[in-house]
């Protein structure tokens, strides 16, 4: 099989960003799965979505618990465009 071919059949994988307490990420860290104490509403893509959520960790934008962490997630591009596409 040429190595073109093996590209083509591997999944894309996308960067989604969460930006969370330490709770939180304590939480996914010792059981790999997000607490399921809340709605997970947010997530975003790529460099824009980082510096989105760079807008919570610095302060710029507020909310309570203040989040003090920035998670970076590789997601198969189909799951991330399903999501995206539910939630319209």
């Amino acid at each position: 099989m040429s190595s073109l071919t093996q590209e083509t059949e591997r999944e894309e994988l996308v960067s989604i960003f969460r930006h969370m307490t330490d709770k939180e990420c304590s939480f996914l860290r010792e059981h790999g799965i997000l607490p399921d104490t809340q709605p997970y509403q947010t997530i975003v893509e790529g460099d824009e979505g980082f510096q989105y959520c760079k807008k919570y960790f610095c302060g710029k934008k507020k909310v309570t618990p203040p989040v003090s962490t920035i998670v970076e997630f590789l997601c198969p591009r189909a799951l991330v465009d399903q999501l995206f596409a539910m939630s319209l």
